[in-house]
């Protein structure tokens, strides 16, 4: 077996058992203490009740906004498990979610920032990730702020999959799935954060600009490095 495919091979049972380590906090203590925390599962409790026609109380003082604007996932992914699971088992996952697909979207976002044909640098640059472990419990997370947690993963998957295919999306009929899919992808951060839909549409921008920007031929060079020396005199 070959160096790379041991590597491989203990990588994976090690970012499963990390990812486990690092959600059980979670599930030992009752509560995770944040700022915000409490208000989210708060209105998924009031999105999840309203409809219901016993629910005389809170439709007196609450009506459901239906326009699109962002701050919306956590509240939906909340409202929607409160029909399975009771509210602080719904927080629970959705705190899992947040601290487990954080450093895969980071192995994934660095898996798919270097090229196919070298594996080897390829698989040693992605072990890179194991450092987003350490940022699993952030400060974000402390203040309560959900949507933009979830949306830290979105991003790297976003920029993951957009470094993957950005070779095959151009303007053929072939391309559009992948095209259509990076839409969507970016519309999501939209719903996650309205600051994550900015960051994502200026990561974007500026990876086409550096893409796409032409190298300076010989002759560009030439004449700097002559302008150069005439600044030297």
């Amino acid at each position: 077996m070959s160096p790379v495919n041991q590597r491989i091979q203990w990588a994976k049972p090690l970012i499963a058992l990390l990812v486990i380590v690092h959600i059980l906090p979670i599930w030992i203590f009752k509560y995770l203490p944040s700022q915000d925390g409490p208000a989210h599962v708060y209105n998924a409790y009031i999105l999840n009740a309203i409809p219901s026609i016993e629910s005389t109380l809170l439709q007196t003082y609450y009506e459901v906004n239906l326009t699109l604007f962002p701050n919306w996932i956590s509240h939906i992914v909340l409202a929607g498990l409160m029909y399975i699971v009771p509210p602080l088992i719904a927080e629970k996952i959705l705190l899992s979610l947040i601290i487990g697909l954080l450093p895969i979207s980071f192995f994934y976002f660095l898996h798919c920032s270097v090229k196919k044909d070298n594996r080897e640098v390829k698989i040693g640059f992605s072990l890179y990730g194991f450092f987003g472990f350490l940022f699993s419990y952030h400060y974000l997370l402390h203040m309560g702020f959900c949507n933009f947690s979830l949306f830290v993963s979105l991003y790297f998957f976003t920029m993951g999959y957009f470094l993957q295919q950005h070779a095959a999306m151009t303007l053929n009929r072939s391309a559009i799935p992948k095209l259509s899919f990076l839409l969507l992808l970016c519309i999501m951060t939209y719903f996650w954060h309205i600051l994550s839909f900015a960051l994502v549409l200026l990561s974007l921008t500026l990876f086409l600009i550096v893409k796409f920007y032409p190298a300076p031929n010989e002759k560009t060079k030439i004449g700097y490095h002559s302008f150069e020396r005439s600044l030297q005199y």
